[in-house]
């Protein structure tokens, strides 16, 4: 269903086809920001995305102003250094800004720096761990794996009080953490030492668009991540929802709601109450169904090459019962 679909809904319940209250534009904010909401609360699209590594950036910028001047669209932009707000100025190693204030610098740097990630596999001994991208649209990981080995969520904090050479020890990582819960990036724990420089960097090779066991990018010595994905905004009439069909609805009763709530001449509280109350009503039945999915399945137990455990659905007579 495309979004022209959706609002001549929207519009019949709202008794407003003619847009005489409600614009199509406010329309279709409220229905992008509802699909948002309710992949917030039930996590209904996924993803499963290949990572390369060594991670690629599309640029590099030191100042914050110079954000704006990279091509961030096509791609992830790697800030490196350590900027100092008072001189204004940015430095790789920490101990330059006191050096560059005129003090006996006290701070010590235990590593080397680079401006791209893929550098770290190029010097002996990096200060930092390189950040991996997670794959665009990521809204929650749900399972990732290295070289088709799952691997498990950690913390920094966990990181510094289990190894103190956490930052530059090598190996198959088995961890991987997030320095902030807002970022789209993550660190691997520990620092991949067998990493393959093949990967085609083309479109075919793109790591965004590039589909699980997909024969474009080599899923070996790389990153799988199966995600949440956070919905795609409609912008066009041809646009359509990614959520199921018939979760559309709770989407239209939400824009709905909002719609009567609005601080419009078409404003009724107590119709905006109703229409929430049945998007509520729709969204606790999702979430039951979604915890009782697994709940209902019968697990059993048996030896292989053993006789299947038949079970009985109907009454039958005992096998001393004489034949007719």
């Amino acid at each position: 269903m495309d979004w022209s679909a959706h609002k001549t809904r929207i519009r019949r319940f709202l008794r407003d086809p003619d847009s005489n209250i409600w614009d199509d534009a406010f329309l279709l904010r409220l229905f992008n920001d509802e699909q948002n909401d309710l992949q917030t609360q039930i996590g209904h699209i996924e993803d499963v995305r290949v990572v390369m590594i060594p991670p690629k950036m599309q640029s590099c910028y030191f100042f914050d102003w110079e954000w704006p001047y990279n091509d961030s669209d096509d791609g992830e932009v790697f800030q490196p250094g350590n900027y100092d707000d008072s001189n204004q100025y940015v430095c790789l190693n920490i101990w330059e800004i006191e050096h560059l204030a005129s003090l006996t610098p006290t701070s010590s740097s235990l590593g080397e720096f680079y401006t791209q990630p893929w550098e770290v596999w190029y010097i002996d001994l990096p200060a930092e761990p390189p950040p991996v991208p997670f794959p665009v649209g990521f809204f929650r990981a749900k399972f990732v794996a290295w070289d088709r080995k799952p691997i498990e969520p950690t913390t920094r904090r966990e990181m510094q009080n289990r190894d103190r050479t956490w930052k530059t020890r090598q190996g198959d990582p088995y961890f991987y953490y997030r320095d902030e819960q807002i970022s789209n990036r993550h660190y691997l724990y520990p620092l991949p030492s067998s990493i393959s420089w093949t990967d085609q960097d083309n479109e075919d090779a793109d790591p965004d668009e590039a589909a699980y066991a997909s024969t474009s990018l080599d899923v070996d010595d790389n990153l799988i991540v199966v995600f949440d994905k956070n919905a795609t905004d409609l912008s066009a009439d041809t646009d359509s929802s990614a959520f199921a069909t018939f979760l559309h609805k709770y989407i239209e009763y939400g824009v709905i709601s909002r719609a009567y709530g609005a601080n419009t001449d078409g404003r009724i509280r107590s119709l905006a109450d109703y229409w929430e109350l049945r998007k509520q009503t729709g969204l606790k039945a999702i979430r039951i169904y979604q915890s009782n999915r697994r709940v209902d399945r019968d697990y059993q137990l048996v030896i292989r090459g053993a006789r299947p455990i038949r079970s009985s659905r109907h009454p039958r007579l005992p096998s001393t019962y004489p034949s007719i």
